[in-house]
């Protein structure tokens, strides 16, 4: 009886649904966040004509989302630089 428990659990975990974005960016899974005023974050959100305030969240080391998500989810507006960079981001609506 214990199997059908476990796989239950399996299941249900692999089916989570992953946050939505309701401001136009994508979803993606940040390995870790930085401010837009670090220096190199500027540079490139510059060379990708992004302009940034020292408010703004931005994803380093981007992945695909999944629920099983190691770092936090963010919606992107720029993500020209992806898998190492998404700028401009913000929390996901849920």
């Amino acid at each position: 009886m214990q199997l059908p428990s476990i796989l239950s659990l399996v299941f249900i975990a692999g089916t989570m649904a992953l946050p939505e974005c309701t401001n136009g960016g994508t979803l993606h899974c940040c390995q870790a966040t930085v401010a837009g005023d670090l220096r190199l974050i500027q540079f490139l959100a510059n060379a990708v004509d992004c302009e940034l305030t020292p408010n703004d969240i931005n994803c380093i080391e981007v992945r695909k989302p999944d629920p099983s998500c190691p770092g936090v989810f963010a919606c992107c507006q720029f993500d020209m630089l992806r898998p190492a960079l998404g700028l401009f981001c913000q929390k996901p609506a849920s």
